[in-house]
């Protein structure tokens, strides 16, 4: 069976209830291709400023995670 390759951050994303990609991507004002990238891509290295909107965007989401945290 194929399983699709996850990032640490990606893993965390679908354990979680009550948040999924599209919500982040509205909270953290940030593309498409970027969380997807995000989540799927192992060897993604995001600038600073998309960190800081991603944490941004957790931080709306209720979530205490810091993205750093999975880098």
């Amino acid at each position: 069976m194929w399983k699709k390759k996850r990032t640490k951050f990606g893993h965390w994303l679908d354990k979680q209830k009550d948040i999924n990609q599209i919500q982040l991507e509205k909270a953290s004002q940030l593309s498409r291709g970027t969380v997807s990238r995000l989540c799927n891509s192992e060897g993604y290295i995001p600038k600073h400023s998309t960190l800081v909107q991603l944490n941004k965007g957790l931080k709306k989401l209720g979530k205490n995670k810091k993205i750093d945290e999975f880098l």
